[in-house]
């Protein structure tokens, strides 16, 4: 018995047999979804952070820009992941999906390493300061920017294991995830 039944893989959709319409929505539906929740993300935070006052909200109206250039890098790796290891599955190629998944983690911190800088105050103040937010709103910008910074490898490692599960045909234990992770951020 799942002690988590809100994780549980379920029966993954089938990409080769089937009507092409019920695996679509198998796989989309709950993909769309998923993305749905992970925007909500930022939803979340602009209102509550709209609460703490102006200077706190223009801060995380430079920041949420970053968080999507961030997740939009991370989504097309996690897009070719999905893509590579599902053509190699597809072909019945037992390898390659272990190479593509072995080759992540590396690439992954090429990608998303760099965005870590951008929690070094020195470093954020000067890229904002370029966008034209005064010392007040820098402030503010630091703060939130210390928090982000680190979580964009987190962020991209997430991504990468939803291509996984996608190559696999699951893609509601991901949309569960993400689910699960706005309730928390909610709470």
């Amino acid at each position: 018995m799942n002690r988590f039944p809100l994780f549980s893989a379920g029966t993954p959709v089938d990409m080769g047999k089937g009507p092409v319409l019920k695996v679509l929505i198998g796989l989309g539906a709950p993909a769309m979804l998923s993305m749905f929740f992970q925007n909500l993300y930022a939803l979340a935070d602009t209102v509550f952070v709209s609460w703490l006052g102006t200077k706190e909200l223009a801060a995380l109206s430079l920041c949420i820009p970053v968080l999507y250039i961030g997740m939009a890098m991370a989504k097309g790796i996690a897009v070719g992941t999905t893509a590579l290891m599902s053509n190699a599955r597809g072909a019945g190629d037992k390898t390659m999906p272990l190479q593509v998944a072995g080759t992540l983690i590396p690439v992954l911190l090429l990608v998303m390493g760099p965005f870590c800088l951008l929690s070094l105050p020195s470093i954020n103040r000067a890229l904002f300061a370029g966008f034209g937010a005064d010392a007040a709103v820098l402030a503010e910008v630091s703060k939130f920017m210390v928090w982000l910074g680190l979580t964009f490898p987190f962020m991209g490692f997430a991504m990468v294991c939803e291509g996984i599960l996608l190559s696999y045909g699951n893609s509601k234990l991901p949309m569960k995830a993400m689910i699960a992770g706005n309730l928390l951020n909610l709470g």
